[in-house]
């Protein structure tokens, strides 16, 4: 049956082999005997033969076998053939005359019968056992196994290839409002409807696998019922590599949100109050710089020159700590207009140029021939190249090079089948290490390596790049080894598409 191991199996068609290959010999040994109580008369052959050589497959399976012995007496190949011809079933006798067997011959035989019981019903037994053992361990297992998961506190959600529930433990029947006697076989969409039906269901958030991670919000009439899951799933396949279901795990981030929701809010307020000081000092110290108020010494000068520095750093992190604010409550909102990216990227660089120039650090661009027409939206693509040329000024060394390069791309997939433009920025700096390449895209991360004298950063600026480019329906990455420069490059389709038209702004 379905259920006998496989040991179990190999174990019981060895006992029969052992048992058949005995039976052999026992028929092989009384068939030579016989021929020789016979006086070794070949003629015999035939009788004896009949006797214990009823079926083709057994006389099969012994003439060989049985022509070594008998050759082994004496019998010539001639009598043997014609012995062994009265075998075959059209010119063997009807009826074989009757073997005489004698006594000892017969307790003999009901000896090896009993011997061979006795053996089976011992190995039968050892099967029998065993598999009894085999069957506990794994019933054993089992429940160790479903304790485990009904004790987890996460949920866990197993489906079958057509998205019908095969089983989900406590902890994710409490998250869905579900029982899993009801779900079971019951399509998820089916399921997620009245006083928690599915309100929103976010993308992939960037896992690089199979997996997907997605942010599930559940909205009631009651806010205590209101809560946010996060749901990993991933893929479950058979031996051969087929998709047979998946299984997702599902995270109660309600708390872990309200509490992100409060930080930005509290970043956000209190940057807008750090702003009006700031203009207040900036405007302060362009006066006194300006010489507007009265004169100042060469010293007063270098000092005010200094602050002024500051206060414009201090000004730019403000700004992008507001900025990723926004990007994260997803309130920043494209203004996509017509413009000619080649001007844009251009004024950038001649914007900077003597930021480089000031570091004996050379800038060259490469355009395309033809004109790059772009429907998106410039201020925003502005930050993203200031941002990427900026730190290749930083953490390229005196008399280094950077390049500015432009390309344009045929329709890439994933970018809703629009041509697309890539814009990269090359540089001769310290280089990225492997490991950092992936992380130096979120909040406050920086490269591991030593940064060069001078250097520094609020690790917020490739963050908000790569965010005002994935709004823009792209992706940005970098290509880099340690000592050898980097080079980041964003791709963006030249007509920002969402929602199936082309976005421009009507102001």
């Amino acid at each position: 049956g379905p259920d006998v191991p496989d040991d179990f199996k190999l174990a019981v068609e060895d006992l029969v082999a052992r048992l058949e290959r005995s039976a052999d010999e026992v028929k092989l040994e009384l068939i030579t005997k016989a021929f020789q109580e016979s006086g070794g008369d070949p003629a015999s052959l035939a009788r004896i033969g009949a006797k214990f050589l009823r079926g083709k497959e057994i006389r099969d399976r012994l003439l060989g076998p049985l022509r070594e012995r008998l050759g082994a007496l004496g019998v010539g190949e001639n009598a043997l053939d014609d012995a062994f011809a009265a075998l075959d079933e059209k010119r063997a006798p009807k009826k074989s005359a009757p073997v005489a067997v004698s006594p000892e011959e017969l307790e003999e035989l009901r000896r090896i019968r009993d011997r061979f019981a006795d053996e089976l019903t011992i190995r039968v037994m050892e099967q029998t056992a065993a598999l009894e053992r085999e069957k506990k361990r794994v019933v054993d297992e089992k429940e160790r196994v479903d304790n485990i998961i009904r004790s987890i506190g996460e949920g866990l959600v197993v489906v079958d290839k057509d998205g019908k529930i095969q089983f989900m433990n406590p902890a994710a029947e409490k998250l869905l409002g579900l029982d899993q006697r009801g779900a079971r076989g019951v399509p998820i969409p089916q399921l997620m409807k009245g006083e928690h039906a599915l309100a929103l269901a976010k993308g992939s958030l960037g896992d690089e696998t199979d997996n997907i991670t997605k942010e599930i919000e559940f909205r009631s009439a009651s806010e205590e019922t209101q809560r946010v899951v996060q749901a990993s799933t991933a893929v479950i396949e058979n031996q051969d590599g087929k998709t047979v279901g998946m299984v997702s795990v599902l995270s109660d981030i309600t708390k872990q949100r309200q509490l992100d929701e409060a930080k930005s809010k509290f970043v956000s307020h209190v940057s807008h109050e750090l702003r009006t000081p700031l203009l207040a000092i900036q405007e302060s110290l362009a006066l006194l710089m300006g010489k507007e108020v009265g004169e100042i010494t060469s010293e007063q000068e270098k000092f005010l020159s200094i602050a002024h520095r500051n206060i414009t750093r201090l000004s730019r992190l403000v700004n992008d700590i507001l900025d990723v604010a926004k990007l994260e409550a997803g309130k920043i909102e494209l203004r996509p207009i017509p413009f000619e990216l080649k001007d844009m990227v251009h004024h950038v660089v001649e914007t900077i140029r003597s930021w480089a120039e000031n570091k004996s650090v050379t800038i060259g661009e490469v355009y395309p021939a033809n004109s790059v027409s772009m429907v998106a939206d410039p201020d925003r693509l502005t930050q993203v190249v200031t941002n990427l040329i900026g730190n290749a000024i930083k953490f390229t060394p005196e008399g280094g090079k950077i390049n500015v390069e432009m390309t344009l791309d045929q329709a890439v997939p994933g970018m809703a089948g629009e041509p697309c433009v890539a814009v990269s920025v090359q540089d001769s700096g310290i280089g990225i290490p492997k490991a950092d390449q992936k992380r130096i895209f979120e909040k406050f991360e920086q490269v591991s390596l030593a940064s060069p004298k001078g250097v520094s950063s609020t690790g917020l600026g490739l963050t908000i790049a790569k965010e005002i480019v994935e709004l823009h329906r792209g992706k940005i990455w970098v290509e880099s080894d340690e000592g050898q420069g980097s080079r980041f490059t964003f791709l963006i389709p030249q007509k920002l598409i969402i929602n199936g038209r082309v976005e421009q702004d009507s102001a």
